[in-house]
């Protein structure tokens, strides 16, 4: 099937779990709706429909019992929290950057998404929890999908013109205290400006370390990584050199599922760095640890742990 088929068939499947929830019924899945089913969902909780992406899930649970991505969703929305002190956001998918001021707090947290321009969840989905934090929040997306390495493109060309400007929207902000937190590819661009902002903490989840050849050639990263060593002028980062050359580096916890080869290998390349732990989801394979740690109801948890201040 071609790209612009999928994406055609997947806006007619958005368009019927919209109208199935309108209309209080079942969603009528086409031949070959399945397989395209989790990119429609994702689409209607992106765009802000959650209600209706919960009424689809709800009555598809019983008609797809073998899909895991229904019983995940599905328990995400069995713990979402309810929209009542949230800070107000409404994601434009079209902006690198985008900024939740809050008036009665002295830290930012800088979210850095992955190259799916999320952080596990749709951002209109996450921020049901990231908007109860006592923080100013600023998302951010690189749309170059080169680990953020090269800068972020509304804020400049290079990593420094992005860093300086990370620096002046924290200064507007009043905040005196800098966090960082990212999720797959994000996950190295939140320790690699961690280091650079002078952040407090981070907290990466499932993400990469060492973005050299050498490190990858074998792992599944190297698909990604392939535009960073052919687009990109100048060595990979190992950022196990960097943390270890910083006078004072941030405290960071890299999160990452048990049995998740690749994921693992990288966390644990920072193992016995003083200002690094790592935090293992058990019995977990996958690469959306997200998912899983909501789940558990242990997502709260971590983002306790990025702004407490405290050790590891």
């Amino acid at each position: 099937m071609s790209e612009s088929r999928e994406q055609a068939d997947r806006e007619v499947l958005v368009e019927e779990i919209l109208s199935a929830f309108r209309e209080r019924r079942l969603p009528a899945l086409r031949h070959g709706d399945r397989k395209i089913l989790p990119e429609a969902l994702d689409a209607v909780v992106a765009r802000g429909h959650l209600e209706a992406a919960e009424h689809a899930v709800h009555h598809l649970r019983d008609a797809l019992p073998r899909s895991q991505y229904i019983e995940n969703l599905g328990a995400v929305f069995d713990r979402l929290p309810p929209p009542r002190d949230q800070l107000r956001f409404e994601d434009d998918p079209a902006r690198d950057v985008q900024i939740v001021p809050r008036n009665d707090t002295e830290t930012v947290v800088f979210l850095f998404c992955g190259h799916a321009h999320r952080l596990g969840l749709p951002l209109t989905a996450i921020h049901h929890w990231l908007g109860l934090m006592p923080a100013s929040l600023v998302y951010l997306r690189d749309f170059r999908r080169l680990f953020y390495v090269a800068g972020i493109r509304s804020l400049g060309t290079s990593r420094r013109d992005t860093a300086a400007a990370l620096r002046d929207i924290a200064e507007a902000l009043g905040a005196r205290r800098i966090a960082c937190y990212g999720n797959s590819a994000g996950a190295f661009a939140a320790l690699l400006y961690g280091l650079e902002l002078g952040a407090e903490a981070v907290l990466a989840l499932s993400g990469v370390v060492n973005l050299s050849r050498e490190f990858n050639l074998h792992l599944r990263p190297a698909v990604n990584l392939a535009r960073v060593w052919s687009e990109l002028p100048y060595e990979p980062i190992d950022l196990r050199r960097l943390f270890a050359t910083t006078e004072r580096p941030p405290r960071a916890r890299l999160v990452y599922a048990e049995y998740n080869w690749d994921d693992r290998l990288h966390a644990e390349y920072l193992t016995g760095l003083p200002t690094v732990s790592l935090r293992v989801v058990e019995g977990h394979d996958g690469h959306n640890t997200v998912m899983e740690l909501i789940k558990r109801r242990q997502l709260n948890a971590e983002l306790g742990w990025l702004l407490s201040g405290g050790g590891s």
